[in-house]
């Protein structure tokens, strides 16, 4: 019997992945059947299987295979050739889809709102007509300037459109915070709010280098950051480190970011891995139990899904490897999810918004389309590998995904 060659081997491997990606994607997981996996790959079960243990085996193969050539590609081409590379987009189509967004859906419902001089609701953090007893009784208001653009950016909304340019430079011109007066591209004295805010900049193109400094700065004894600081807090939260966290990733994606910037982000990580992403680090409780609540919008608030979905966006762009201790993290997702797939929204924050963008009472939320009108563009960052060890100390590889 002739012999066959590695190369064969290797080559009737990626044929097999090349046919389960499509039927994975087409089916979800579930549906994807064995019967449906011959169909797609044109093999038999024999032949699949011989190179797979089995369906979860070739998924996570797929899986791994995908991030891998993810972070190549996006770190030798950026996010269009991904869309080419992996999606077999066209950048034709990637473009018009996050067009889109400043057009139709909730893109333009959100831009509609928006007043004559570049503000939401004639307030940088709070609308105009705030009264401190409307967060007591309802909820903190979520129409102002600064939730309404991280809003725009999130669900994909151009930064290169003339739109988007106008928008920015009118608020540079026109809106200041209601802290202390000063100019919304300068930031104020919070955490939280200053890591959004260079999220938002960075994003639309907006210098945005000297609130990097200052956060930079601003990290305390343990690595991390806490908005009560100024108040005289010596101890970081999850909440205020992700929102300072997904600020300097965004900086770091759209200049590269500075040695000092880097190092900081690390730190930052490094505090919520020490804690497993919820945990306390003196009594190993959770530190809040609805860090295990899936929450959307997240807004400033923290849950274990937004810390992953940080940490995939960061070993998307810049090669690291996936920290084992996320795995508990990744063990709770995988643990909530549905029948059908999706995963439920546990929660909405209360307080006046513009429009809602979630259906509390279906119990379902979008976690799987956080793109918005953008989910094509949003998500194709879509996950990564981590090795874990079960009760018995054997490892095993989990797929973390929002997607």
């Amino acid at each position: 019997m002739p012999r066959v060659s590695q190369d064969q081997l290797d080559a009737r491997r990626r044929e097999i992945l090349a046919g389960a990606r499509a039927c994975f994607a087409r089916y979800g997981y579930e549906a994807a059947t064995v019967r449906r996996l011959e169909e797609q790959t044109g093999l038999s079960r024999g032949a699949i299987f011989h190179h797979f243990r089995d369906k979860d085996s070739l998924f996570l193969a797929v899986a791994e295979d995908d991030a891998a050539a993810m972070v190549a590609t996006v770190s030798q081409h950026g996010l269009v050739q991904v869309m080419r590379d992996l999606l077999d987009a066209p950048e034709s189509k990637w473009s018009a889809e996050r067009a889109r967004v400043e057009t139709e859906g909730w893109g333009t419902r959100l831009l509609s709102c928006q007043d004559e001089d570049g503000q939401w609701a004639g307030g940088a953090f709070v609308p105009r007509d705030f009264d401190p007893r409307e967060w007591r009784e309802v909820g903190q208001p979520w129409t102002a300037t600064t939730f309404s653009l991280s809003q725009l950016r999130e669900f994909g909304l151009d930064p290169s459109s003339d739109r988007a340019k106008r928008t920015v430079e009118l608020i540079g011109a026109n809106s200041r915070w209601d802290e202390g007066g000063q100019p919304y591209w300068e930031g104020e004295v919070e955490e939280c709010i200053n890591g959004r805010t260079v999220a938002d900049g960075a994003y639309f193109g907006v210098d945005v280098s000297s609130i990097v400094d200052r956060l930079v700065g601003e990290r305390q004894g343990d690595g991390g950051w806490n908005c009560e600081r100024i108040n005289g807090s010596v101890r970081s939260s999850f909440a205020s480190t992700i929102n300072v966290l997904e600020g300097l990733l965004e900086y770091e994606r759209a200049t590269g970011g500075t040695p000092e910037s880097q190092e900081a982000r690390k730190s930052g990580e490094e505090y919520l891995l020490e804690r497993n992403l919820f945990r306390r680090r003196s009594t190993g409780e959770p530190a809040d139990e609805r860090f295990l609540k899936f929450l959307h919008p997240n807004r400033w608030r923290y849950d274990v899904l937004r810390a992953l979905d940080y940490f995939r966006s960061a070993a998307i762009l810049t090669g690291a490897a996936a920290d084992p201790r996320l795995c508990e993290a990744i063990d709770h997702v995988r643990s909530r999810r549905l029948a059908d797939g999706a995963w439920p929204l546990d929660w909405s924050a209360t307080g006046r918004v513009w429009f809602e963008v979630d259906d509390i009472e279906s119990a379902v939320s979008r976690i799987r389309d956080l793109g918005g009108e953008a989910g094509e563009v949003a998500e194709i960052e879509s996950g990564y590998m981590a090795e874990c060890r079960d009760d018995q100390g054997t490892p095993f590889n989990v797929w973390a995904s929002r997607g």
